[in-house]
């Protein structure tokens, strides 16, 4: 859709600002609120509405809202006293109060459905798009309509908190929900990919939630589950299904993309895309440096890609456990690549968990303290941050605080616990629960060359010296030939802080006898 007003062209397909036909250069949240007051030109957009659209609801000062709105008004040629294009509405918000050309508006849809108003939480080119269609209430009772509502707006709170998916406004979305549009046509006309919906039954004593996500192409179920609890307790079922589906839903989505992009040509997918199916593999055992190299030659093509970057300081800082590279050269790239990351994109918490994470595995663990802390700050719900804090938390020793972190995240997201398991491991290791660790590794269908060595260690330390002995041999038997356990050890120094958690590896891994079966 663009949007023509006097010698400008706002294209939201292209997320680009066009005057006589030539690109303007406008700062990201600059744009993205042109477009809010654009796409809403009927009506005054009150402060609040900016602060979630722009900056994800996030706390943000006055001067930082008055300093985006001068600058979109001074992209246009306009200031506060003029008020050609954006005007402000004393006490109430801002409008856009230029005319907009005719065919800007698709008038036949609006009639039917009010979403050419409607606006994406999060402009994103490349991310993938889908809304939250208002939950269906099977109860009779006339206060279960709140709790349905309510619920609606809490998920589609936590998911417009994700930075790697867009999310249509609500406004849009209770404008779905009230109407017999079919998803395929919404789906067809605003490029919507995905759907989250469900429905609430409530009783006396209890209320039920289903719901489930759907791939509107295809029409199947990506995910579909249900959670039931005391009608007691309705606000914390609902923050519960909004924390649930804001932690599963990316994941989903992106294992479906990946999967279907994996025999593609690169031509034909966008940057997010190639992203997914490069790092794919790394599920079906590919290792670390491998998938290094590719993300590689990605950043070569396309430079400033925070994500790409992020993850391969991740990738680089990793493969020390899996080939025992301990080349100060390695470590300062990959410290080189978590703050370039940062530094081009900061408030994606992708981005930042990642970076953060590599810095604690180059050694920095001040820093990555810091950052991992920014990620939760930005996304509470992305269990990606919440399982990177826990892994930094514990090279930091604290490990109890650590074990808290992961936790959470299985919880949130039960379906891939695989994931998580490492830092399980670990913590529970460094305290001295080594059948939770060893409870922990039999739930792992795939685990990590070096997780031998820990499971080793592990049982070495509680008695089982036959177990201790297979899990060397296995480990020995698995590691790349150029493997030097000197090297892993050194690596697992950077990587923990306190000199008795690196003392504890150590006696696990000698009592295995884990360096002398290696000869």
């Amino acid at each position: 859709m663009t949007y023509k007003f006097g010698a400008y062209e706002l294209d939201r397909e292209q997320f680009e600002l066009r005057k006589n036909g030539a690109p303007v250069a406008v700062e990201p949240q600059v744009l993205t609120l042109l477009l809010l007051l654009v796409e809403n030109a009927h009506r005054v957009v009150t402060r609040d509405e900016i602060i979630q659209t722009v900056w994800n609801g996030r706390f943000i000062s006055e001067a930082a809202v008055a300093s985006r709105i001068s600058q979109a008004r001074s992209t246009l040629g306009d200031d506060g006293k003029k008020q050609l294009f954006i005007k402000t509405i004393h006490r109430r918000g801002l409008r856009f109060v230029a005319d907009l050309a005719e065919g800007s508006i698709e008038p036949e849809f609006q009639k039917n459905i009010d979403l050419a108003t409607g606006l994406w939480a999060k402009p994103a080119q490349d991310a993938p798009r889908l809304v939250v269609i208002p939950f269906r209430d099977f109860t009779t009772e006339p206060a279960s309509d709140f709790f349905a509502e309510t619920l609606t707006e809490e998920i589609t709170t936590a998911l417009s908190r994700c930075s790697d998916i867009t999310v249509i406004a609500k406004t849009s979305a209770f404008a779905i929900g009230g109407t017999d549009v079919q998803l395929e046509e919404i789906s067809e006309r605003l490029g919507l990919k995905y759907a989250v919906e469900g429905s609430v039954q409530k009783s006396t004593e209890t209320i039920r939630v289903n719901y489930r996500i759907i791939d509107l192409r295809s029409g199947e179920y990506l995910w579909t589950d249900r959670f039931e609890g005391s009608a007691l307790t309705s606000f914390e079922i609902q923050d519960s299904v909004a924390r649930s589906i804001a932690a599963a839903l990316p994941t989903r989505i992106h294992g479906e993309i990946a999967s279907r992009n994996t025999d593609a040509t690169s031509t034909k997918l966008n940057l997010f895309q190639n992203y997914l199916r490069l790092v794919w593999p790394l599920r079906q055992g590919k290792t670390a440096a491998n998938v290094a190299i590719d993300l590689e030659k990605l950043i070569e093509k396309h430079g400033d890609f925070a994500l790409a970057h992020a993850h391969l300081s991740v990738l680089l800082g990793y493969a020390g456990f899996e080939d025992a590279r301990h080349d100060e050269e390695i470590i300062s790239k990959t410290a080189k690549h978590a703050l370039h990351a940062i530094s081009l994109s900061n408030d994606d918490e992708r981005v930042v968990a990642k970076a953060a994470l590599g810095l604690a595995l180059s050694g920095d663990c001040r820093r990555a303290l810091q950052f991992s802390q920014s990620a939760l700050e930005i996304n509470p719900y992305s269990t990606e941050a919440i399982h990177t804090r826990g892994l930094i938390q514990c090279a930091a020793g604290e490990h109890e605080t650590a074990l808290d972190f992961h936790r959470t995240a299985m919880r949130l997201d039960p379906l891939c616990p695989s994931y998580y398991l490492e830092g399980v491991i670990e913590a529970c290791f460094l305290l001295g629960r080594y059948d939770d660790a060893i409870a922990a590794f039999e739930q792992w269908d795939k685990p990590s060359l070096h997780v031998l060595a820990y499971m080793a260690a592990c049982y070495a330390l509680s008695g089982d010296d036959e177990k201790a002995c297979q899990h060397a041999l296995e480990f020995n038997r698995s590691r790349p030939s150029k493997f030097d356990f000197c090297s892993f050890l050194a690596v697992v120094d950077r990587f923990f802080q306190k000199e008795q958690d690196r003392d504890h590896w150590k006696a696990g891994f000698h009592k295995a006898r884990v360096l002398e079966r290696q000869l």
